[in-house]
């Protein structure tokens, strides 16, 4: 059954009830009067019976009136009729009957009226319920017939939202603010894997013409030159591999330990290793999964090693805001370097994934294009932020993370 029916349904039968319990009502209301008029009528006509005999006026007697002598027994009417009775000082004693046939048809014609009553009402009221709620239905159901064309295939479609913001409205808005989200979601995973598609393919095809050659001759003194390029075209894939399922863990969300990190020992690690870095630290703790993090500061140092002339200046800061007063600290960490810059055009693309400027990366150099991708990822996981501004010269890359506290540690 559907919605639409039940709803007729239920509510036609609430109106019928009520209708039907009015109708018996207004029946008894009816009765009670008919009977007790006819009873004040008899009663009226009695009490006047009994003044006549008593002033010894003449009486027309019918065969409504019965009089009763003292001694005599009152006599009790039979039939569907009522009586009433009314008594002289000299005991004389008149009885009235007061026939209730005439009331009884009118009472069954009144039933009559008010079941017919009662259908037409109840029908006319289905009726109007079912042409109603069909209308107002009826956006629920293109709603319906429009999501149940949409495919996975294909999530252009978008539901028709009708020109009243009632529930209906807002139900049509947030489903189509959901498709919108779907939508990107699916260009997004498309474009994700045809681009880890690409980029696979390149080190699997040199990995195996590397192999080829060697099977080919394998009496050549520079096989093992040959297998040094095959075991670095194994290491890319190995990397590859790596970034492709970290970033898949966090577009997961999946959980994972975090506890207090000394961010400034970090970041002094990593920086140690990279001759061209210098570094201003100061001491400051975030809560975060150490490794994530650290994998967020490689990936910035190594972007900076890739496109610095002569230096990278690496500064740590810790906002002290929690002592204030001012709510949670921040730690902020800025990576500059001195190479081209990125353009201001281009410092959103830059963290989308497989990502590379013409004027600055490519596949030897710049890796896969997940570095930026992955690192901001890092950065929003931790409840962070990453971003690029103009470092005159060069780029610099601010990370902003909530500063933690020594000692917590919690999943």
């Amino acid at each position: 059954m559907s919605m639409r029916s039940r709803l007729v349904l239920i509510a036609s039968a609430t109106v019928t009830v009520a209708l039907v319990a009015a109708a018996v009502v207004l029946f008894v209301i009816v009765r009670a009067t008919l009977l007790s008029e006819a009873g004040t009528q008899a009663r009226l006509m009695a009490e006047n019976v009994a003044a006549q005999f008593e002033l010894g006026e003449s009486i027309r007697i019918t065969r409504a009136v019965h009089i009763s002598l003292p001694g005599w027994p009152i006599p009790v009417p039979s039939g569907n009729v009522l009586y009433r009775t009314a008594t002289t000082p000299q005991g004389v004693t008149v009885t009235v009957t007061a026939p209730l046939d005439d009331i009884q048809r009118r009472l069954i014609t009144l039933g009559w009226i008010l079941v017919l009553t009662v259908c037409a009402l109840s029908t006319l009221v289905a009726a109007v319920l079912w042409t109603t709620i069909g209308r107002a239905l009826q956006p629920v159901e293109r709603i319906r017939a429009t999501v149940a064309d949409i495919t996975s295939r294909d999530l252009s479609q978008r539901v028709p939202e009708p020109t009243a913001r009632d529930e209906i409205g807002r139900l049509a808005i947030t489903m189509n603010s959901t498709l919108d989200r779907l939508d990107r979601a699916l260009r997004q995973q498309r474009s994700f894997a045809a681009d880890a598609s690409h980029e696979l393919r390149s080190p699997l095809a040199a990995l195996r013409t590397e192999l080829e050659l060697a099977l080919n001759d394998p009496g050549d003194p520079d096989w093992r030159a040959a297998m040094r390029e095959a075991l670095q075209d194994a290491e890319r894939l190995e990397r590859l591999a790596a970034d492709l399922l970290l970033l898949a863990r966090t577009d997961a969300e999946e959980p994972t330990r975090h506890a207090p990190v000394e961010l400034s020992a970090l970041v002094a690690k990593q920086s140690a290793r990279r001759a061209m870095v210098r570094t201003r630290l100061v001491p400051a703790v975030v809560h975060g999964n150490a490794g994530h993090l650290e994998r967020l500061v490689t990936n910035l140092l190594d972007n900076a090693e890739q496109h610095a002339r002569t230096q990278i200046t690496v500064s740590l800061t810790a906002d002290q805001g929690q002592d204030q007063g001012q709510g949670q600290g921040q730690v902020v960490l800025r990576v500059a370097d001195d190479g081209p810059g990125i353009p201001e055009n281009d410092r959103e693309r830059i963290f989308e994934r497989f990502t590379r400027l013409d004027n600055a990366r490519n596949r030897e150099t710049g890796g896969a294009g997940l570095g930026l991708a992955i690192a901001k990822a890092i950065a929003i996981s931790h409840n962070g932020t990453l971003r690029v501004t103009d470092g005159r010269p060069g780029a610099c890359f601010i990370l902003q993370l909530p500063q933690g506290e020594k000692g917590r540690c919690d999943e």
